[in-house]
């Protein structure tokens, strides 16, 4: 059995006070390489370890190893200077070993808390500590992580949004799932993956969101090395791995980082600013340079220590206000207003951290309000965002698909409306997971055209076109791409059965497509930025419900007509185009392949000329009843 002693040379430990002067005055984005379990040595099986913790409102901090042990072995930690961090080191550790730290507080009071830099935890109920090495790991991927360095602005971007405890298959781990995942978003032609939150969390049904672990992965899909080995498998396929990371709010579990020392440590001290009211969760202190050093530490350990691709960064615009949520309850800045100039600044300085150390890296949005300058679309100062979630765009677009047909007439200035902001930000459209549940139902069945299953497929497939086809990368949560008929639910599986039906089948094929055409062959994805290279080519017909636009790629001739029949009704249209010649139809929802009536959709037209038009050319269409149709200029 290993036997645990004591090292009493504290050069050993990874860093000295001097090291930790950043991490007290400023901010420290390499915290994590010296606060927590620390490997410092190595004999075969025999490990070295540092472990260090801040708590400087405590009394005393004890290293608790169990349970290998009964009663567990405890060691005191020592006061680093006044910098408020507690250090001891321990050796003849292995791997796997369990931990927690005893802090007793000014008071007298004592707690059990897990370490909040733990690499890996053990979960519910005992909420453990684990030490573990992720430096052991060996990775094959540098020919993706050296290409990653690139302007994404032009680049294709395809999101499978995924929660992994729900999509395919029940009780599986990250090694497990990492060839049919990524076999399927081979398959499906996405360029990315993202991830709901892969930080350990007690609770399921948070869905991942009430992080207790910000340094390490749930253990209910495996060990940090199992999500390694699927990072490393995706990245060697093709495939970007992004996360959800949530930087605004903490659960109040007693084992973890709330009232760490027996005082308000890492969550605000002020009452009224302390909770997050719609979740009944604690807000972090942005104004501590440790808290800072904390969060932003976490932000880089996963883009280091996992080789992850981009973060989501989960409800920013509650980050931003110090009246969110919070009604007349709260109090203004110092320069009167009701920016949260803190978390502004703790926000900027770890988007230029991840631009400075990981370039390539992406730092995503969910922003829901107009806050300004999220990204670097336009000049001046911003948050330094790379891409911000669309959501006015979502709630705009779906209002208008979850309208019965004889009410979409009033509604359809909310189709035309987005165009006036879209080139404010660097945008990512979105169908998210926060759209098909607390009975919001599934994409397929908001759908307005009717009742019948077939219709709101057909409405459905016409709004991927629209989705797809909009100028903006694309992020899409698991399910929608088949057409799923319920609510998304954390406890069960994607309704995968489905498939065995052709509407079903054909949404899939339709998403195939689209994917096919965005990521892989067309270059319109260059062009996502630029308002020059979309242009509406008829925004009139409010009654009819058809609407038609232009898209230009970078590849030279390369212009493509969308056009769409949001009506219950056939029609002929003669829609505008720029350019004479050959015109292919290169997707038809109504197709046959995509689960609509049409046999075939490898038609070809000529544009013929039309001097009563405003150009001097235009297409003659057939839209079916809830359509879409994608024409591309033959060169």
């Amino acid at each position: 059995m290993f036997k645990p002693k004591p090292i009493n040379n504290l050069k050993l430990s990874p860093f000295q006070e001097a090291d930790l002067a950043s991490f007290q005055i400023d901010c420290d984005p390499w915290i994590y390489r010296k606060l927590g379990a620390q490997k410092i040595g190595q004999a075969g099986n025999k490990l070295d370890w540092s472990f260090a913790v801040w708590a400087p409102a405590a009394q005393s901090v004890d290293l608790v190893i169990y349970p290998l042990y009964d009663p567990p072995l405890e060691f005191p930690l020592k006061k680093v200077g006044v910098s408020g961090v507690w250090q001891f080191s321990v050796g003849n550790l292995p791997v796997g070993t369990r931990y927690k730290f005893r802090l007793v507080a000014s008071n007298g009071s004592s707690s059990l808390k897990a370490d909040p830099y733990a690499q890996f935890s053990e979960g519910p109920p005992n909420n453990a500590s684990i030490l573990y090495d992720t430096g052991e790991f060996l990775w094959t991927d540098a020919d993706w992580l050296n290409q990653r360095d690139q302007d994404w602005r032009e680049k294709p971007i395809s999101v499978y949004e995924v929660h992994l405890g729900s999509w395919r298959r029940k009780g599986v781990n990250y090694r497990q799932l990492a060839d049919e995942l990524c076999r399927y978003l081979v398959d499906m032609g996405f360029s990315h993956v993202e991830f709901l939150p892969l930080n350990e969390h007690p609770l399921v049904e948070s869905w991942g969101y009430q992080c207790t672990g910000y340094y390490g992965p749930c253990h209910r899909y495996g060990s940090p090395h199992d999500l390694m080995y699927l990072v490393n498998h995706l990245h060697r396929h093709g495939i970007g791995v992004i996360l959800d990371w949530v930087p605004a709010h903490f659960p109040k579990d007693e084992f973890s980082i709330g009232y760490f020392d027996g005082t308000h440590l890492y969550e605000c001290a002020e009452e009224w600013k302390r909770e997050h009211r719609d979740w009944g969760t604690w807000v972090f202190d942005y104004e501590k340079p440790q808290v800072q050093s904390f969060l932003m530490g976490s932000a880089l350990a996963w883009l280091d220590r996992y080789h992850i691709d981009g973060l989501r960064v989960d409800a920013v615009a509650s980050m931003l206000y110090l009246d969110y949520s919070r009604g007349n309850d709260w109090k203004p800045n110092k320069f009167g207003g009701n920016e949260n100039l803190e978390a502004i600044d703790f926000i900027q300085k770890t988007n230029a951290a991840v631009r400075q150390h990981f370039p390539g890296v992406l730092m995503i949005a969910e922003e829901s309000t107009a806050y300004p300058n999220v990204t670097e679309a336009q000049s001046g100062d911003s948050l330094g965002f790379h891409f911000k979630w669309n959501l006015g765009w979502m709630h705009d677009v779906l209002e208008f698909f979850e309208c019965p047909v004889s009410q979409r007439p009033e509604r359809f200035s909310q189709l035309l409306h987005c165009r006036e902001y879209h080139y404010f930000e660097n945008f990512l459209q979105v169908f998210s997971h926060d759209e098909v549940v607390h009975e919001k139902r599934s994409l397929l069945l908001k759908m307005g055209a009717g009742d019948d299953l077939a219709a709101k497929a057909a409405d459905l497939r016409t709004l991927l076109v629209l989705f797809w086809g909009w100028a903006g990368k694309k992020t899409l949560f698991m399910g929608g791409e088949f057409g799923q008929v319920g609510e998304w639910a954390v406890n069960d599986v994607l309704q995968w059965h489905l498939l065995e039906d052709p509407l079903h089948e054909g949404i899939q094929c339709l998403v195939r497509k689209l994917n096919q055409l965005y990521v892989h062959e067309l270059t319109t994805a260059q062009t996502d930025s630029q308002p020059e290279a979309f242009q509406w080519v008829d925004t009139s017909d409010s009654q009819g419900l058809t609407l038609s636009f232009l898209r230009w790629g970078r590849s030279e001739g390369e212009t493509l007509l969308y056009a769409f029949n949001f009506g219950s009704e056939d029609c002929v249209r003669e829609i505008a185009v720029p350019e004479y010649g050959e015109w292919s139809l290169e997707v038809d929802t109504e197709s046959a392949r995509f689960g609509g009536r049409a046999l075939s959709n490898s038609l070809v037209y000529n544009a013929e000329r039309k001097g009563d038009l405003d150009t001097q050319y235009s297409l003659n269409t057939q839209l079916s009843a809830h359509s879409a149709q994608i024409w591309r200029r033959k060169l």
